[in-house]
């Protein structure tokens, strides 16, 4: 698989020049022993999107929630036969195309930290999925939402759909979520005036931090908290302009 040629990360940043990803996975419940669907979308544009066949019936709760349903062999939305593989191909695939970026990769969830990463990883260890080099970092959303956007009922992900006025119309969809994700980062970077590099300052990890979890019971390290600025602090209130301000498509 390609290696990617970057600048070494500080210790405060992210390489000025990686490839963030916005990505989603959805399973059969929080316990996540069943990974259902693989998503993610580029920074760039890009789009990766695979379902996933449970080769078994879901639960009840599962289908209402996720609006998925297996039956005779196939995997099932609003009575729409889905095109669907085995797990280790999309685990295959995905690994494949995020190899194909000739960058330093970031992977971007929205409480990744605490879901997604775990899961991504266990599954890679489970099916020993050769990860390619390229695909470096992680980062997560959560933290700076928490900090720069208190005056928000709550920061799922709908709840900032709607504050930002982003249309979300498919919800636990992880192609949607995704696409969802970026254009809430894209939001913030053009009202706040910073760059993505910036929104994760403070969350980010290194891939392999979670896949030695799984490989060698090795505890992912609790993140540094780093003292915050009066810069900083000041930079979030501009998040308060209105979405006519800005272009929400800006990609810094």
């Amino acid at each position: 698989m390609a290696a990617a040629a970057s600048t070494i990360p500080t210790e405060q940043q992210l390489p000025s020049d990686a490839l963030y990803i916005f990505t989603d996975l959805e399973t059969e419940s929080i316990q996540a022993n069943t990974l259902l669907q693989i998503a993610a979308v580029s920074i760039t544009g890009e789009q990766f999107n695979t379902f996933i066949n449970p080769q078994c019936p879901l639960t009840e709760d599962c289908s209402n929630l996720l609006g998925l349903f297996y039956f005779n062999g196939d995997l099932y939305r609003d009575g729409r036969r889905l095109f669907s593989k085995n797990i280790k191909t999309a685990l295959l695939d995905f690994m494949l195309w995020l190899s194909n970026f000739n960058k330093t990769i970031v992977l971007v969830f929205h409480n990744g930290f605490s879901f997604d990463c775990k899961v991504l990883s266990k599954f890679l260890v489970q099916f020993n999925i050769l990860v390619p080099e390229n695909l470096t970092f992680v980062a997560d959303t959560l933290p700076y939402i928490r900090i720069n956007l208190k005056e928000i009922e709550n920061h799922k992900l709908g709840t900032l759909a709607e504050h930002f006025k982003i249309k979300h119309d498919l919800a636990l969809d992880a192609l949607s979520d995704s696409l969802t994700l970026m254009l809430i980062c894209n939001q913030i970077v053009a009202q706040s005036e910073i760059t993505h590099q910036t929104i994760f300052k403070d969350s980010w990890r290194h891939f392999s931090d979670y896949l030695n979890l799984y490989r060698h019971g090795q505890p992912v390290k609790p993140l540094k908290k780093r003292k915050r600025t009066k810069k900083s602090t000041t930079k979030s209130t501009k998040l308060t302009k209105t979405k006519n301000d800005i272009d929400k498509t800006i990609v810094k």
